[in-house]
């Protein structure tokens, strides 16, 4: 993303990229070097190779604050004496977590703290490679558990066309900006009346587990130490199989030191600053998985194959009858 020169805009990290600058470099250097141009003339405004939009969060915040509407559902985290004096029986909500609870002891938030998590999402429109996405997305933890996760009420921050060389160089943007509103606060006022005033904090990243390994810099979970939490190391059923690899025990977690220094002998390189640097960062539970990715993993891939005419032959559906959903009995040829 360019011009560099532009605090809204951002290099490209790949060295190797070899994309010009501008996608109209040669008509400026051919308009610099032209002897007979007026110099009164202004120079072709210059054109970024890529570009996209970029939500901003403070911005996307206030707007749910002052909403009317939305008062109603936007709640608090239990306060510190609550916490101490609750025990958890099972698990209701990210509040009665271990790291909201770790957190707010440490005193780096508050029960008013607007805490976010972070959700990362690659996806493909299409049977091709090229056609992957990547959807940067915030979830409000203050907006109560039934409506949390509705469209409205989920912030989404971009989409990267195409597959990131550096997924990290996207968040930073959003990194910075929530680092901000943590150190300096906010204060959010509609007609004179204050609405909010606090801080804001991301409690957590997620996504995919191929994805949560890149933000992580982790060798992921086809490598012998695949956890991204503890130190269990694979265990392959030859000879009951000769695919994929477990982790039946539960070892020692890793230490928040070995995540932000690297321990390449356990498959982890070393947290990019922007992660480590976070006031919040507490460790292997800052990344999760988003147990939602977990169902109907690559159903979209499937689906598209059964239904285009090229993979006919591979893929087909069975009669009508033998689904849930409508479709003509027809279209499951052969």
């Amino acid at each position: 993303m360019y011009p560099v020169d532009e605090p809204n805009c951002k290099t490209c990290p790949n060295e190797e990229c070899g994309q010009a600058r501008y996608c109209n470099e040669a008509e400026i250097q051919a308009a610099i070097k032209d002897v007979d141009r007026d110099n009164d003339m202004p120079l072709p405004e210059l054109i970024p190779t890529r570009q996209m939009a970029y939500s901003s969060l403070d911005s996307a915040l206030t707007e749910i604050y002052v909403d009317e509407d939305c008062s109603e559902i936007l709640i608090e985290g239990p306060s510190l004496t609550e916490v101490q004096k609750r025990v958890v029986s099972h698990y209701r909500d990210v509040f009665s977590g271990s790291v909201y609870k770790q957190l707010l002891v440490s005193g780096k938030i508050k029960a008013k703290t607007i805490c976010v998590i972070v959700f990362v999402d690659g996806y493909r429109l299409k049977n091709m490679q090229k056609a992957h996405q990547v959807m940067i997305n915030c979830l409000i933890l203050n907006v109560h558990p039934e409506h949390r996760t509705k469209e409205e009420n989920m912030i989404q921050i971009g989409v990267v066309l195409g597959k990131p060389y550096d997924l990290n160089s996207y968040l930073g943007p959003l990194i910075e900006e929530v680092n901000d509103m943590y150190s300096r606060g906010i204060v959010i006022q509609k007609d004179d009346l204050e609405k909010y005033r606090g801080n804001v904090a991301i409690v957590g990243i997620t996504g995919d587990i191929p994805g949560i390994s890149k933000l992580m810099v982790f060798g992921g979970h086809t490598s012998t130490f695949g956890c991204s939490v503890c130190l269990a190391e694979d265990y392959s059923p030859v000879p009951v199989s000769s695919h994929g690899k477990y982790f039946p025990d539960l070892d020692p977690i890793r230490r928040a030191e070995s995540l932000i220094n690297g321990d390449p002998n356990y498959s982890m390189h070393g947290l990019p600053d922007d992660y480590a640097n976070l006031p919040t960062f507490t460790g292997s539970f800052f990344f999760f998985g988003d147990e939602l990715h977990m169902l109907g993993h690559g159903i979209g891939h499937l689906i598209y194959k059964l239904i285009h005419p090229s993979t006919f032959d591979f893929y087909r559906a069975l009669n009508s009858s033998s689904y849930t959903f409508d479709f003509i009995d027809g279209f499951s040829r052969k």
